[in-house]
């Protein structure tokens, strides 16, 4: 589905297709369950360049925070972890690609983020919430089937097991998600990789669709410094930082922030878009600036009305 991270490497000019990493034998396990794997040529723990590019990257992150250290510090160059995973000629064709679905079949793109117990495959999504063109589609805690508590994640997101008690399972939920999913032509989310990674390995598929990825194209305008969501906010829509920071971290409202970005991001690729047809839909897709829902308008769709500040995954 994604960028091999081999792929990545060469199209930025490294050397290697796989990442060696110097790694204590005492974190072996941990780096092995990250999809590390030992070279027994080298005899050096690796990221294999057959793995996907963001996956990749979201293992490295997990292994630095696990140990404490900067990527330098076991052998990794930091600048992976800020590099595309394709050239800017590569990437606007896909815009375009994407933006021909947005502006004749809006109906078929959704923007979704999740919460989640962790970082590892075997955790399990706690929220999703799913926006289309024009506004909420799904939003829902969930109870997890094996996961009894989450303290790590719980010490950040406060998303307690006692939260989602009443809450169903995403087994319960998977049938309509993949129907969301299955209408969807076009899918955004901020680094967007992650969250498809986890709803596939929670047993939603997501196929035939064009992915965007809102993070990726804010490395575009902006190469250098931090690049999570609410900077992306402050970069091309300051008017909503307010609005956005009262409510950051909960899926719901990075989810509305996310196509808030997506739009601005059409109106710097208007170039993009030689149809009279298209130009004149992107035209009325950017300039309709939506307010974040009222607890009113979102009741309909919150499993419960509690939101607290949810586990950032995105490292965005």
């Amino acid at each position: 589905m994604g960028v091999k991270l081999a792929r990545a490497l060469q199209n930025n000019g490294y050397g290697y297709n796989n990442i060696p990493m110097n790694i204590p034998f005492c974190q072996k396990d941990f780096v092995k369950s990250q999809g590390a794997r030992w070279n027994f040529k080298d005899k050096t723990w690796e990221l294999s360049g057959e793995m996907e590019f963001e996956t990749a990257k979201i293992a490295i992150r997990a292994i630095c925070e696990h140990m404490k250290c900067k990527p330098e510090e076991i052998g990794i160059d930091s600048k992976i972890l800020d590099m595309p995973a394709e050239t800017k000629e590569a990437r606007e064709a896909a815009i375009k690609a994407a933006a021909t679905v947005l502006f004749t079949h809006p109906e078929q793109v959704i923007c979704f983020d999740t919460e989640t117990t962790g970082f590892c495959k075997w955790d399990e999504i706690l929220q999703m919430s799913i926006y289309g063109t024009n506004g909420p589609i799904y939003n829902s805690y969930f109870k997890p089937e094996r996961r009894k508590t989450w303290r790590g994640a719980e010490a950040v997101n406060h998303i307690s097991p006692e939260m989602v008690a009443d809450s169903p399972s995403f087994s319960e939920e998977k049938k309509k998600l993949q129907e969301i999913f299955n209408n969807a032509r076009v899918i955004i989310g901020h680094n967007v990789d992650f969250d498809i990674k986890k709803i596939s390995w929670n047993g939603l598929r997501v196929e035939n669709a064009i992915i965007l990825d809102t993070l990726e194209l804010f490395k575009l305008d902006k190469e250098a410094g931090s690049h999570k969501l609410i900077d992306a906010i402050t970069y091309y829509r300051p008017d909503l930082l307010e609005t956005f920071s009262a409510g950051a971290h909960d899926s719901n409202t990075d989810t509305w922030g996310t196509i808030e970005v997506f739009k601005a991001q059409m109106e710097k690729y208007r170039d993009l878009v030689n149809d009279s047809l298209t130009a004149q839909k992107l035209e009325e897709f950017v300039s309709t600036k939506e307010e974040i829902p009222s607890d009113e308008e979102q009741e309909a769709i919150l499993s419960d009305e509690t939101q607290e500040e949810e586990f950032d995954v995105e490292f965005l």
